[in-house]
């Protein structure tokens, strides 16, 4: 299997990954990495602030996508990221295999959670 290395800080142009849009950007490389069998590997270097908004859409969305058991762990390397981010990578990937099981169905309570507040 070929490999392709996604270098994150060069990719989105700061040591900061805080935004939806930028996260959005690395999605779209690797799926279309994926989609022709692609190992890839995500390099964190130089990457200095990390938020879940970001891994949601960079990562996290992949989780909808790609629901054959297996795959992701197959195609997808994560590299030099800071420990201290270990845990808010986790979360995101968590959230996301929660959500993506059953998104209608959490879409649906979310909805009647935000709405019994509103009342």
């Amino acid at each position: 299997m070929k490999e392709y290395t996604i270098k994150v800080f060069e990719e989105i142009g700061a040591s900061n990954a805080v935004s939806a849009d930028a996260g959005e950007k690395i999605y779209n490389k690797i799926c279309n990495l994926f989609d022709k069998d692609y190992v890839v590997n995500i390099d964190f270097s130089g990457i200095t602030g990390l938020i879940t908004a970001f891994l949601h859409s960079s990562i996290g969305k992949l989780y909808g996508r790609y629901s054959k058991e297996g795959f992701i762990k197959e195609h997808l390397n994560i590299l030099n990221l800071k420990p201290e981010f270990n845990e808010t990578l986790i979360k995101a990937i968590t959230t996301a295999k929660i959500y993506y099981k059953n998104p209608k169905n959490l879409d649906k309570e979310y909805k009647e959670v935000l709405n019994e507040k509103h009342l």
